[in-house]
């Protein structure tokens, strides 16, 4: 007997979690533990690459990364931006491939990181939420306990460029969270600032 796969088999569904900066000092991680698609068993090529903007593709060596982390280490860290890139597929001949930007700077700013993915389309009749998570600088020798950082939500039509005075109603101020109706059928981008 002679099992083929679908004509048309299931893409996975990358999901890349990642800083918008990282500092030099203190690097960071991609994550795409929320990645789905399988089949229900392990993905079959789990491929992490690299590059500055524009340029070609690094391969990171598998023995460096868990299939759904990668590490930015000081070895990554020596260019103004970074692209990361993953590649996945599944038993059943699906792949799919996302990358995301990460910036790179030599200070000691906050980390801020999007729980999920950066791009979502949600119904208007189910409002919107969406998560972050900051934490100041450990480059300093500071303890994670002296490492708090205070939130601001900015709602911004992504059309005109235009802020809109919509505030979030969510009672933790990691989370930005509007009603259902509160914002009218559009492309919005929501801007989280950490200040340490």
């Amino acid at each position: 007997t002679v099992v083929l796969p679908p004509e048309n088999p299931p893409a996975p569904a990358i999901v890349l979690e990642a800083p918008e900066t990282v500092s030099r000092c203190e690097g960071g991680f991609v994550s795409a533990l929320q990645s789905g698609g399988s089949g229900g068993r392990d993905f079959t090529t789990v491929a992490w690459s690299i590059a500055e903007p524009g340029a070609a593709w690094a391969a990171v060596p598998s023995t460096a990364t868990k299939w759904y982390e990668l590490v930015l280490n000081a070895s990554h860290l020596n260019v103004s931006s970074l692209d990361v890139r993953l590649e996945l597929a599944n038993f059943l001949g699906g792949t799919a491939e996302a990358a995301v930007r990460v910036k790179v700077q030599g200070g000691t700013p906050p980390t801020l990181t999007f729980v999920g993915a950066r791009e979502r389309t949600v119904l208007v009749a189910d409002g919107v939420e969406v998560d972050a998570r900051g934490v100041a600088t450990s480059c300093d020798g500071r303890p994670m306990s002296g490492r708090a950082v205070s939130y601001a939500w900015d709602v911004v039509d992504a059309v005109t460029g235009a802020r809109l005075p919509l505030a979030s109603s969510s009672r933790d101020a990691r989370k930005f969270a509007a009603g259902a109706g509160a914002l009218a059928p559009g492309a919005y981008d929501l801007v989280a600032t950490v200040v340490d």
